[in-house]
């Protein structure tokens, strides 16, 4: 299996294991690949608008429906660069978006004799500042700017570009209340300064896009968990679309929507599918989630995402394709019922009555 189910840590005892144990290697790129991503028709519209107009989309919706991951799926399907992510904090600035400046770092350079002061070893480069970099010829960046080589943004550009870069802007609704329409401000503008190297450049150094390379314009997708409004003048200036939880096929789905279990098959393949139909322990854990997601009778305040869905078949799921006869109440109860509220149950009433919830759950299964 990919994911071992051995209790690695047990928190009694005053004595270590003889050996250390060997914990399950998770690769978090696995899980962000763009091609295992399914959008809904509806979701597909919305961006194809936004690549119609070149604005950004604006996706709203709750946490873990796949908002982010929409820009993988862009820049996968597309061949374009990126997605070059940058995650707002409450005190983010509008310039943030483009790059940081490390001023103490520059500072104590400065201080100390025989460091290397120069300003440039101390800029960092984020999402939309290396989109527009990336839209411009390296030379730009060696000779105009004079970056030295060993800067991430020089050492992995390509040369002379030829595609846009996919930029996701995550969380938006955490900035401060003026920061959106600075973003947007700059983003239509393509512009920003530089201004901690013009003296050593001795000039105004801005960084844009030329006349040119507009069809090299970003493909920027930014999200909201919705935890506080957006101004109204930075909603008109995107495409929107709210990203909902995907139906179930026991709901009858609309032709060609995408379905939980559409989601699932493509994510974890031969863990969930077994000569084309679910395995009944994947039928039984989708059936679980639906009770979860959609029952009356579960009184959640907080119902799970799709994302915690997933994390969750992760553990109970065997590798490739195991589990076709085996039911969910066939695994060890404890360790079900724990997993449950690790992953589904995270509200400290809903985690009390876990193991009522599951019977309930299994008495209703039998009709």
């Amino acid at each position: 299996m990919s994911m071992k189910k051995n209790a690695y840590f047990s928190g009694q005892g005053d004595t270590r294991p003889s050996s250390r144990p060997e914990l399950p290697t998770v690769d978090p790129a696995r899980f962000r690949d763009g091609r295992g991503y399914r959008a809904s028709q509806d979701l597909a519209a919305a961006v194809n608008v936004a690549l119609t107009l070149r604005i950004p989309l604006l996706l709203t919706g709750e946490p873990g429906s796949g908002k982010s991951r929409l820009a993988d799926r862009i820049a996968w399907e597309l061949d374009l660069y990126g997605p070059w992510e940058f995650v707002i904090k409450s005190d983010t600035r509008g310039t943030d978006l483009f790059y940081n400046f490390d001023t103490v770092g520059r500072f104590h350079a400065a201080s100390t004799p025989e460091a290397d002061a120069n300003a440039r070893n101390f800029i960092t480069f984020n999402a939309m500042g290396r989109a527009i970099l990336y839209a411009r010829p390296k030379s730009f960046l060696t000779e105009v700017l004079k970056l030295p080589e060993h800067l991430e943004v020089v050492r992995e550009h390509p040369g002379q570009p030829d595609r846009p870069s996919v930029v996701l802007i995550d969380e938006i609704d955490k900035a401060p209340r003026d920061v959106p329409n600075d973003i947007l401000t700059e983003i239509e503008g393509m512009r920003f300064r530089i201004p901690e190297l013009e003296a050593a450049q001795g000039g105004d150094v801005d960084v844009a896009l030329s006349g040119n390379d507009h069809h090299l314009r970003p493909i920027i997708i930014i999200t909201s968990n919705s935890e506080k409004a957006l101004p109204d003048a930075f909603v008109r200036r995107c495409a929107y679309f709210n990203v909902k939880s995907p139906p179930f096929r026991q709901d009858n789905p609309q032709p060609g929507e995408t379905s939980v279990e559409d989601i699932i098959a493509t994510r974890l393949g031969k863990r969930f599918i077994r000569d084309g139909k679910p395995t009944t322990l994947g039928e039984d854990a989708i059936a679980f989630f639906r009770h979860l997601r959609r029952s009356d009778a579960v009184p959640l305040e907080r119902r799970p995402s799709m994302a915690e869905f997933i994390d969750w078949l992760r553990l109970i799921l065997p590798e490739e394709g195991g589990g076709v006869s085996q039911r969910l109440a066939d695994l060890d109860r404890n360790k079900l019922l724990n997993d449950i509220r690790a992953i589904l149950l995270k509200e400290p009433g809903a985690q009390e009555k876990a193991k009522e919830i599951f019977e309930d759950w299994e008495k209703s299964t039998r009709g």
